[in-house]
């Protein structure tokens, strides 16, 4: 189930004068998705037409818009531009060249449908949209297969990237040069709708060599937490989690866990009768920076904790960072200093209040706690 949203103007308004610059939508199209620049002068948008999706810059302060480039935008999964950190390029996913011409659905069966049990059961809900045949997994990766492009906002010049894939997200690097891009791996599943199909996210240079793997996200085909294998639940919980690109331009931040310790067999437990075990050594959580070339030898370790990080907030320069952590039921907020390993200052610490740091509070860069749901700050 593929839909969009579409708007018939944007209208800016200055908060200290009130005057308002309008930007309609292109003749014959809807707006959606608008992106401000970094330095807020221009406005990046989707012009969705009848037969094509295209690429609008706005210029603030005149309001008028010109099309970017000639390429078709593919906005299947990838439903907004992303600027680069210098303004100098927009980063979309377009139609590859020469793309076919999408399936057409065969006049007879080309053989019988059959569904096949495992023996397992599958705790999930009730989906009004799945695939159902050959022909519904041909034509969902007919249009979700895109070419990742980067746009200069000046020219129009389209450079593409690599080769077309099932890119679902990608996170172009301050500079442009590296891109983290998220896609879609096989095989479709038909109990399960596209959200949950599995994927992988790998680390992109400007030609598209896969410079490393960064995640892998296995399919979910059970809303049941319970019913997912305890290896796959622990591998989940010790893998290189949360990249992102570090605010000054050095490279990929991210978290990683220790493995828990092995467990021995002579170790008894409550659920088995026995006493309980007491409790084993914490698992340190990690907080790495990772430059080009991105190989082994350029990480470097910005932060250890004895609790596992919830989320990390840095400084433009990359110099300090706010940390959110929560244990035992208590939210944490603290910042650090990394040329001052070992030293937190605290923020605040709650019983009962969950610690955030970082984008998505409200549309905000900040920190907060929330009990029951009412998002206090």
């Amino acid at each position: 189930s593929l839909t969009d949203r579409g708007a018939a103007r944007l209208e800016l308004i200055d908060a200290l004068t009130g005057a308002t610059h309008t930007i309609d939508a292109p003749r014959g199209a809807t707006l959606s998705s608008p992106a401000w620049s970094p330095d807020g002068s221009r406005i990046a948008y989707i012009a969705n037409f009848d037969d094509a999706t295209r690429l609008y810059v706005a210029d603030v302060a005149s309001g008028k818009a010109r099309q970017l480039g000639t390429a078709q935008l593919l906005a299947t999964l990838v439903t907004a531009p992303r600027w680069t950190a210098d303004g100098r390029n927009v980063v979309a996913v377009v139609i590859p060249e020469g793309r076919k011409a999408p399936p057409v659905r065969p006049a007879i069966a080309t053989g019988p449908e059959v569904r096949i049990t495992d023996g397992h059961k599958d705790k999930t809900r009730v989906y009004a949209t799945l695939l159902q045949e050959p022909y519904d997994e041909a034509l969902l990766e007919y249009y979700i297969t895109g070419q990742l492009a980067l746009i200069d906002a000046s020219s129009g010049a389209v450079h593409r990237v690599g080769q077309p894939a099932m890119i679902d997200d990608v996170d172009p690097s301050p500079d442009g040069k590296y891109f983290r891009v998220t896609v879609v791996d096989k095989p479709f599943y038909y109990i399960v709708p596209l959200a949950s199909f599995a994927r992988s996210q790998e680390l992109w240079d400007a030609t598209g060599r896969t410079v490393a793997r960064l995640a892998e996200q296995p399919a979910r085909l059970t809303d049941d937490r319970d019913d997912v294998p305890a290896s796959e639940r622990a591998a989940a919980d010790t893998v290189a989690r949360d990249f992102v690109w570090l605010p000054d331009g050095s490279g990929l931040a991210y978290l990683k866990q220790d493995p828990a310790p092995n467990r021995p067999e002579s170790d008894s437990s409550a659920e088995s009768g026995g006493a309980p075990r007491a409790r084993g050594p914490r698992r340190k959580d990690h907080l790495y920076a990772w430059a080009p070339p991105f190989d082994s030898a350029s990480r470097k370790e910005l932060l250890a904790s004895d609790n596992r990080i919830g989320s990390v907030l840095f400084s433009d320069d990359a110099s300090m960072a706010f940390v959110a952590e929560n244990a035992n039921g208590t939210g944490h907020v603290y910042a650090t200093y990394f040329n001052e390993p070992g030293k937190k200052f605290t923020i605040w610490r709650l019983r009962g209040l969950n610690a955030q740091v970082g984008p998505g509070l409200g549309g905000f860069f900040g920190v907060s706690g929330g009990r029951g749901g009412t998002g206090d700050d």
